[in-house]
């Protein structure tokens, strides 16, 4: 999993061609409607073969990645929806307690969610379908 400031590097890597701030231009978010070219998709959990490869408004449709190319950036998918990125970063939620934090919004946020840059802390124990991590790569010198 990676950390927060691997997200943020990330994130200014594509800040040249993606506005960051601002998704709903590239993001798989509820209200958004496009055309996909993936063969498989899914709703409420069970993956389908949908043949109408159309997204329309407020239909939460979870994408394979590589379903949506406007959804990537410098060959990255899915910054930006689909499904919202756990980090190891701790942020503090309704005044009680540290809870995990979780990055990008997903396929079932609406435009409050929109911008690949947010941070939403969440329960560290909560199974979501809309909630995925990616895997951070560490190289260090043999020398």
């Amino acid at each position: 999993m990676c950390y927060g400031v691997q997200y943020d590097s990330v994130l200014q890597f594509i800040s040249d061609v993606k506005d960051i701030h601002d998704s709903t231009s590239w993001g798989n978010y509820l209200e958004n409607e496009f055309v996909y070219i993936g063969e498989a998709c899914a709703v409420s959990g069970n993956w389908q073969n949908l043949s109408e490869k159309i997204k329309s408004s407020d239909t939460d449709l979870l994408l394979q990645t590589g379903a949506y190319e406007i959804n990537k950036a410098k060959n990255i998918y899915d910054l930006a929806g689909n499904v919202a990125e756990r980090t190891m970063e701790r942020g503090k939620s309704w005044g009680s307690s540290w809870d995990d934090v979780f990055r990008g919004g997903s396929f079932s946020y609406g435009t409050g969610s929109s911008s690949a840059a947010v941070r939403c802390p969440n329960m560290s124990d909560a199974y979501i379908e809309s909630f995925g991590f990616r895997v951070a790569l560490y190289i260090t010198s043999l020398n």
